[in-house]
């Protein structure tokens, strides 16, 4: 990739970066804006690199409410550790502006495992293979 366009690539967007594959999900509300509010839930997107820790992207689409729904698109805080070996992240931001409002989201993910466990050897053997898809049926088409 040219040096230029490295340049010009927002920070957290170079998929080299995306080593660490964990994601954490989140469920919350919005705060009220006109008489309503919003159920914001979904899965972090992959960890980037973020100087000596990680973040997130939240990407998602609130509930549905009347007539319409709102974006977030937001980034979460870098690592915080948690009792027992693991770790979250606060986000906060503003959804999009839909129908002359918008809302403000703030909490936290939930808990994920520690980064540094993803360097370990698994302690158990994989799970065989799925079995292969069964055929569907075709139904028979006429009149009957």
């Amino acid at each position: 990739m040219p040096e230029s366009e490295a340049v010009r690539r927002p920070p957290g967007e170079d998929r080299e970066d995306r080593h660490m594959t964990h994601v954490h999900v989140f469920n919350t509300l919005t705060d009220v804006a006109e008489c309503h509010q919003h159920l914001v839930l979904g899965t972090t997107g992959p960890a980037r690199d973020a100087g000596r820790s990680h973040i997130h992207r939240i990407r998602v689409r609130t509930s549905y409410f009347g007539d319409h729904w709102h974006w977030l698109d937001i980034m979460t805080s870098p690592a915080i550790e948690t009792m027992g070996g693991g770790h979250i992240h606060i986000f906060g931001g503003e959804t999009s502006y839909d129908c002359g409002h918008s809302h403000d989201v703030a909490d936290s993910t939930t808990q994920a495992p520690d980064c540094r466990e993803y360097d370990e050897e698994p302690d158990e053997p994989p799970l065989p293979p799925l079995p292969p898809p069964v055929e569907k049926i075709k139904p028979k088409s006429g009149k009957r």
